[in-house]
């Protein structure tokens, strides 16, 4: 390859997070069919409970030949943590994360990090596909992020990034200026990374094509329990507090902020949905309280679409009134879903009430009835 004898020369750290991949490691070989070879491989086992490690150490081993470094946590840290001391064990001037899973186009490292020094960009994003049985769906880079004219445009689109970390190669010297790591959480650290690379780059580049193939089931990876409540909360604070240190420009700040609350609300909704009854109500406590300490109003967006619908069908559908149309219907689709939210509160707080006065009610009678055999 002419690029990787000449200016495309550096080294390209692949990092893969082990946990029981016992069955998936001769997959990993297929990272060195890339048409750019100057690659490391980074395994971190993260305490796997089958036969993951020696595996590992047999897989190195095997390909002698290659660059390739492992490890054993000492004790499960988690994805996160487990992709922060790849990065602390890689050397090089790329880091790219994958699932050890799922598959590489054959041109994934040669594009993007072409694309990553040909721009001089902090990281590159693609696009990737999810295989799940016979059903396959590519998805492409948003279009928004595709149209958006500068950095501090792409900034307030942060939310629509995707969060996973497989579709992004990173410069490292970015990584390490900004200090960006991922957080120890029970789940949702991909969004935090995510976060973290948008606000603090100074340049993005896209290849808008399909680069990755998502072959493992990550949505079940993680168990509706109380755990994933609190962490969900853990995520939002993550992300709220990131924005408000971290973005200076005021009119940056205040649509991320706006678009946080829809991604917040939109996260706290479909968890509501797999939760069974009584994390359902924990949920739904937890989040009326979380708005509260946040000064978001949940039941002061009342007014209804069908009110601004009549105003809203007389704006032109041009150039110059698009945004204000767009601006519409986010604030509509914004106020649906904390009127959802808020329905829901109002529902558990009346079912929690009565289920107070009932256990009141228990416990007196249990009081006469001891007081009348004494």
């Amino acid at each position: 390859m002419k690029e990787q004898q000449g200016e495309l020369s550096e080294l390209v750290s692949v990092i893969i997070p082990c946990y029981n991949i016992a069955d998936s490691i001769e997959k990993l070989s297929a990272v060195f069919n890339q048409t750019y070879t100057n690659l490391e491989l980074v395994l971190v086992d993260d305490c796997s409970e089958d036969d993951s490690w020696q595996k590992i150490q047999a897989f190195k081993q095997e390909h002698s030949d290659k660059n390739i470094v492992i490890c054993r946590n000492d004790c499960i840290l988690g994805i996160g943590p487990t992709r922060n001391r790849g990065v602390a064990l890689s050397s090089g001037s790329a880091v790219y994360f994958m699932d050890a899973d799922d598959e590489l186009e054959p041109d994934l490292v040669e594009k993007m990090l072409g694309k990553l020094r040909q721009d001089q960009a902090d990281f590159v994003h693609c696009g990737y596909s999810s295989h799940c049985g016979n059903t396959v769906r590519n998805y492409s880079i948003d279009k928004e992020l595709l149209e958006a004219t500068d950095i501090t445009e792409l900034k307030k689109l942060a939310f629509q990034f995707n969060s996973a970390p497989w579709d992004k190669l990173v410069a490292r010297d970015f990584i390490e200026q900004f200090g960006i790591e991922y957080p120890a959480l029970y789940s949702g650290q991909d969004q935090c990374w995510s976060i973290q690379l948008v606000l603090n780059a100074r340049k993005i580049s896209f290849v808008n094509e399909i680069l990755y193939h998502q072959l493992s089931d990550n949505s079940l990876s993680v168990s509706c329990n109380e755990k994933q409540v609190q962490s969900l909360f853990d995520l939002l604070e993550f992300d709220y507090q990131y924005i408000k240190e971290h973005v200076q420009e005021p009119d940056v700040s205040s649509v991320l902020l706006t678009r946080w609350q829809m991604y917040a609300l939109e996260h706290i909704l479909s968890l509501y949905d797999r939760l069974a009854v009584p994390l359902q109500k924990q949920l739904a406590l937890l989040s009326r309280d979380y708005f509260q300490q946040h000064g978001i109003d949940l039941k002061g967006h009342n007014l209804s679409f069908s009110y601004i619908f009549p105003v809203y069908r007389f704006i032109p559908n041009t150039q110059k009134f698009q945004q204000l149309r767009a601006r519409l219907k986010y604030n509509n689709k914004l106020y649906s879903l904390m009127r959802k939210l808020s329905a829901i509160i109002n529902i558990v707080e009346l079912v929690t009430k009565e289920e107070e006065a009932k256990a009141k009610k228990a416990a007196k009678a249990a009081e006469r009835k001891n007081s009348s055999k004494s």
